[in-house]
């Protein structure tokens, strides 16, 4: 049984209080926790005994982020698959926070990548990618069994989704991937430990020798989300 320290569940909005209720359902059973958290700023809160962070998803994240006393092992996130590129838009707020000499624009992704379900938003800039062309039942865990096709799945963006298919050649471009893990029946988590090691490169990057492109990945084995900015210098164009 996993143990964890705290669960935090991006929304207090319908699927984000059906998440809460069965992670606490299983507490004791499936897994363990010491809290279990929502995180949301809007009135959308369901059950007012529910513990709530009222904070946007991305100012929260980067308030615990930039709090190393509050850092846990064992703490964790469950995402918002109802919400825009949550980290795309952490990694362009940060910027915003703590590097005034910085600008950042949405940046048509160049590449040849297609798995199978590519939406392109955003002029180019973001894509919600599938390698299913079918309608998935909500409690998949992406088992190695593929439920609709009753075959292996052999498809995992964990292993496609790689820096080389968004090369460009003769850039300083930074490629980063939040992996999304089953935690429970359809509900996901990426481990705050892999954030913060994400975002202290990203941060050590843009102090030391700042990228002209950065992609930002949330995905999970079937699904995900990419998004790709530039940046540049506000005395001098970088790029």
């Amino acid at each position: 049984m996993k143990n964890y320290n705290r669960i935090y569940i991006l929304g207090a909005h319908n699927l984000a209080y059906s998440y809460y209720k069965k992670l606490k359902a299983a507490c004791g059973n499936e897994l363990n926790y010491n809290e279990l958290i929502c995180v949301d700023d809007k009135n959308t809160v369901h059950d007012e005994s529910i513990p709530l962070i009222k904070k946007s998803y991305t100012e929260f994240i980067l308030d615990y982020l930039e709090d190393q006393n509050h850092y846990h092992i064992d703490d964790t996130l469950i995402p918002d698959h109802t919400a825009k590129h949550v980290f795309l838009q952490v990694y362009l707020e940060l910027i915003n926070r703590h590097f005034p000499k910085l600008s950042t624009e949405l940046s048509t992704i160049g590449s040849d990548f297609k798995p199978p379900f590519v939406y392109k938003s955003e002029n180019d800039s973001i894509w919600a990618l599938s390698y299913s062309t079918w309608t998935c039942p909500a409690d998949c865990v992406e088992p190695d069994i593929c439920p609709h096709t009753q075959k292996q799945r052999n498809w995992d963006f964990n292993k496609s989704l790689q820096k080389q298919e968004f090369a460009q050649p003769n850039l300083n471009a930074l490629f980063h991937k939040f992996s999304c893990q089953n935690i429970l029946h359809e509900i996901a988590h990426i481990p705050m430990k892999d954030i913060i090691q994400n975002v202290s490169e990203y941060s050590y990057a843009l102090q030391t020798n700042p990228p002209q492109k950065v992609l930002v990945a949330t995905h999970s084995h079937c699904h995900g989300i990419i998004g790709q900015f530039r940046i540049e210098s506000k005395d001098s164009f970088m790029v």
